[in-house]
């Protein structure tokens, strides 16, 4: 009774990054608050560090965000796993060798390397984004010509786009505020390991709310679907 009753008057409150709210929510938030038009939605937008605190300090029922680094008193569960892309100026393309973007075609270890001497741009240190970025390139043993650095993804987006360097950028968020033209995207081969998880987490001991896991329910059948 105490959970029928919470589906009609509860709250669920949690954490998550910024573009990564952008990309999720318009998926999630209309049809949940339609199901379930009296529960309360509250989302708190900061950074990974910030929001591990909130959780841990009881301020939200969980966080939705990239997996870091794990911690004992935090329990995790993965609701995606997305893949990376190689972002190339489209005008590059003639002079790299390169066929017209295909899912077929994919960039491994060898491609990667002999694109080592054209500029990168890359996102800030910092950046979940930009470890899962430096981890790529050494898994291909790359070391970077960097031309620029930004804290923006949708800056080094159009940087590369304006013929400045090549890219690395998750696939869901290529679309995200704005389209890949003057860009050609490649997909990455397993042997670089280019993805990052994300994932649900909440303090170990405690269960969520019910309307808090119809939340989750909800959110794994529209990323996944």
């Amino acid at each position: 009774l105490e959970e029928f009753q919470e589906m009609k008057r509860g709250l669920v409150s949690f954490g998550i990054p910024f573009n990564l709210g952008t990309s999720l929510l318009p998926k999630i938030l209309p049809r949940f608050t339609s199901l379930y038009p009296g529960v309360e939605v509250r989302f708190f937008e900061n950074n990974s560090v910030e929001l591990d605190k909130m959780v841990l300090e009881g301020k939200t029922d969980f966080n939705i965000m990239h997996f870091q680094k794990k911690k004992d008193n935090l329990y995790y569960e993965k609701l995606e796993v997305d893949p990376f892309c190689l972002a190339v100026p489209e005008s590059w393309r003639y002079e790299l060798g390169l066929p017209e973007p295909d899912p077929g075609y994919l960039i491994g270890e060898k491609e990667l390397k002999a694109l080592e001497h054209k500029p990168f741009v890359m996102v800030a240190q910092g950046q979940k984004l930009r470890q899962t970025a430096d981890e790529i390139l050494d898994q291909a043993r790359v070391r970077p010509r960097i031309c620029c650095s930004t804290k923006s993804m949708e800056t080094a987006k159009r940087l590369s786009a304006a013929g400045m360097g090549l890219t690395l950028l998750p696939q869901s968020y290529l679309t995200l505020f704005s389209d890949t033209k003057g860009l050609c995207c490649y997909p990455l081969k397993e042997e670089l390991k280019g993805s990052w998880t994300i994932v649900a987490t909440y303090p170990r001991e405690e269960k969520l709310p019910r309307c808090c896991r119809e939340f989750l329910r909800l959110l794994r059948e529209e990323i996944g679907g």
